[in-house]
């Protein structure tokens, strides 16, 4: 019996390592293909969309309908100015007459943008820190108040759409 103890304590002990040397990461961009503003004619411009963006290029434009939505991502909260460059048609406008769109950021009304007659125009107005998520999706909303339905088709319109989002 003694001896059957003494070699089960005789048993080999498994060999011993060093862990592993520790590495910082490495160092890389934010894998995100959203950007803080967005060109309607960018080649990755529909990975913005959420909703009422016309698929189709039209030039340097897009139809938006009657609340286009975006995702737009900012690298810090602070310092950013909401902008969009939009122009009402001559063709909606004909029937809807003046036109409001109202801005929404995460939720929060930045602006409402009043337009009495046809053509380009822009918005632009500061955004409050608190409301933009940094390295995040931010959703972005304009809303026409009286959108153009289309008599052949039944298309629903509401402006031209060139670009939108955040800038310095």
């Amino acid at each position: 019996m003694l001896l059957a103890v003494l070699q089960l304590g005789c048993v080999s002990q498994p060999e011993t390592y060093a862990p592993p040397t520790q590495r910082k990461p490495l160092s890389v961009g934010d894998p995100s293909p959203l950007k803080a503003f967005v060109n309607m004619n960018d080649s990755d411009a529909s990975v913005h969309f959420v909703r009422d963006i016309s698929p189709t290029v039209e030039g340097v434009w897009r139809w938006a309908r009657q609340k286009p939505t975006l995702l737009l991502s900012v690298p810090t909260a602070t310092g950013w100015k909401f902008a969009a460059d939009v122009t009402i048609s001559d063709l909606t406008f004909k029937d809807t007459g003046p036109v409001n769109i109202t801005v929404t950021i995460n939720g929060h009304e930045l602006t409402k943008a009043h337009f009495d007659k046809p053509g380009p125009g822009h918005i632009e107005k500061p955004v409050p820190p608190e409301w933009l998520r940094p390295k995040a999706e931010n959703v972005v909303s304009l809303e026409i108040d009286k959108v153009w339905i289309a008599p052949e088709d039944k298309a629903v319109l509401g402006f031209v759409l060139t670009g939108a989002g955040f800038i310095h």
